[in-house]
């Protein structure tokens, strides 16, 4: 009975619980957004310099920040990363825009930018490496290798450059017999590293010249 005569101030209490919530949230969400908004253009300066890098030369990344109708557990803004990446192109999200090979380069500069501070503890890089080659893949290769400084990071490629920047080096084939097919995966010692290599850079004949190259990216690669 108690309760009942007390429900209007029960009410009420809730109620001031309520409104107090709501204005923390309102302060805690406006903060979280000045901030957004303050390191946006940052953000957006730096990974854009990293795309160049990484063989994107007409590579513009962006974060655009529009403002949530509703409270939200992610705070007052919709936040979408977008990129334009050949001129005349419009800037789109970078899940519609980006290829498989450019999502890869774009993952891996934003990484960069960040300095490994994400808590993914595994990376994996596919066809990080499409359409670039020489030096460009290289800087590719050299970036993963700092990546893997913090994380685990596994990089399926073609380049010679990038993979002689891998601490482990495994060669996958296919397998057939003309009825099944199947995968083997090889973890290649050190001799057979420098073969594997040495046929990357030079196809199907592979001269002394050819292994010196490839002698030469391995002990650059271990010196940086």
């Amino acid at each position: 009975m108690t309760e009942l005569e007390d429900s209007d101030e029960s009410v009420e209490a809730l109620q001031d619980n309520v409104d107090q919530a709501a204005a923390d949230y309102q302060t805690a969400a406006g903060k979280l957004s000045k901030l957004r908004q303050k390191l946006a253009k940052q953000l957006s300066a730096n990974v854009s310099r990293q795309l160049k890098k990484l063989g994107l030369p007409n590579g513009e990344f962006r974060v655009e920040i529009e403002p949530r109708t509703q409270p939200h557990s992610a705070g007052l803004d919709v936040v979408e990363f977008q990129v334009q990446l050949n001129p005349g192109q419009a800037f789109g999200p970078l899940a519609r825009v980006a290829s498989g090979g450019e999502l890869s380069r774009i993952s891996l500069a934003l990484q960069v930018v960040g300095e490994g501070r994400s808590n993914i503890p595994t990376f994996v890089f596919d066809e990080v490496d499409a359409g670039i080659g020489g030096g460009v893949a290289e800087i590719v290769g050299s970036q993963l290798r700092n990546l893997a400084g913090e994380h685990q990071v596994i990089c399926v490629t073609h380049q010679a450059q990038v993979a002689s920047q891998g601490q482990t080096h495994y060669r996958i084939a296919k397998l057939t017999d003309g009825k099944t097919s199947r995968t083997l995966i090889t973890q290649l010692d050190a001799t057979q590293r420098l073969e594997e290599l040495s046929r990357m850079l030079g196809g199907v004949e592979i001269t002394e010249t050819t292994r010196a190259h490839a002698a030469e990216m391995l002990s650059r690669a271990s010196s940086n």
